[in-house]
């Protein structure tokens, strides 16, 4: 059924407006003078009520760039395209280990490419991933990072404590100690 939109037009142009959004539309005009109604015009085909750009492609997989035991830091690639409308920002989002859904880190788009991610779990794998956003909406995510378990990060050890001799030879001496106070977060070997 058709519905009219205007009864009276001045004028070649009309803005139809109050659409639903992805739902198709199609239109019929009519010409009247003094005589009457002419016959319609209509759309050749359905017309689809939405942006004129469209939802950018997927950011690049986001890589980490460093981390300690509560943090990473990230870094990824700008999406291949915009859809058409300038990137307003990305969502980085973590798969939480408690119940495997993907959360987003903060409520605040980044606007850069990098971000530091704080308030992890430490000795906990995660994963990361980024959506762009545009005036269209959110992309589809990027690939996520691999898994990846926030720790303290390995370092050489502390010095070993105590330092002592105990035995003295003729050509020997007999060297003791206790172990050092951190291991760099690694096995000493």
């Amino acid at each position: 059924s058709w519905i009219k939109v205007s009864s009276y037009v001045r004028g070649c142009h009309y803005d139809v407006i109050g659409l639903e959004p992805n739902k198709k539309y199609s239109f019929r005009v009519s010409a009247e003078n003094q005589y009457g109604v002419g016959s319609p015009l209509t759309s050749e085909k359905p017309i689809i009520a939405k942006f004129p750009f469209d939802v950018p492609s997927p950011p690049g997989t986001p890589q980490i760039t460093d981390s300690d035991e509560t943090s990473v830091n990230l870094i990824w690639e700008r999406p291949k395209s915009d859809g058409g409308s300038k990137i307003h920002g990305y969502q980085v989002e973590f798969r939480d280990p408690r119940d495997g859904r993907w959360k987003p880190v903060s409520d605040q788009l980044v606007k850069d490419t990098t971000m530091r991610v704080p308030n992890l779990m430490e000795n906990t794998e995660y994963e990361f991933r980024v959506k762009a956003k545009n005036a269209a909406g959110f992309s589809v995510p990027s690939k996520p990072t691999a898994s990846f378990k926030v720790k303290t990060k390995s370092s050489v050890p502390s010095p070993p404590l105590n330092v002592r001799v105990s035995k003295v030879g003729r050509s020997y001496v007999d060297v003791k100690w206790d172990k050092p106070r951190t291991d760099g977060g690694s096995k000493i070997t």
